[in-house]
């Protein structure tokens, strides 16, 4: 299915928060996606860097899209930056950002 979109506004690519430890700060994490929003942007960008992406286990990547989900609901859309090390990763990554983020 094609998703037509304008392109319009902001999307900032949201930080991903983490705790001392380097564990995923996924309360923190919420709260930024949350500021955000309510400083009106438009829409989100989910771990859009390449280093971040290659960062972080694949359990974490789906937490934080949860997470981000959660908060965002239907006020913003999410978008979800994809870097693997290998195509069937990749392809296995999308698959699952699929279950995860629904297009509202």
């Amino acid at each position: 299915m094609a998703l037509e979109m304008t392109w319009k506004g902001v999307f900032p690519a949201v930080t991903t928060q983490f705790n001392e430890d380097l564990s995923v700060d996924l309360k923190g994490t919420q709260k930024v996606i949350d500021a955000l929003i309510n400083d009106g942007v438009h829409g989100l960008v989910m771990m859009g860097t390449c280093g971040e992406n290659n960062s972080l286990e694949p359990e974490e990547k789906v937490q934080i899209l949860e997470a981000a989900r959660e908060v965002a609901g239907t006020r913003a859309p999410l978008f979800v930056g994809v870097s693997e090390m290998t195509t069937p990763r990749a392809v296995a990554f999308a698959k699952q950002v699929q279950k995860v983020v629904r297009m509202r």
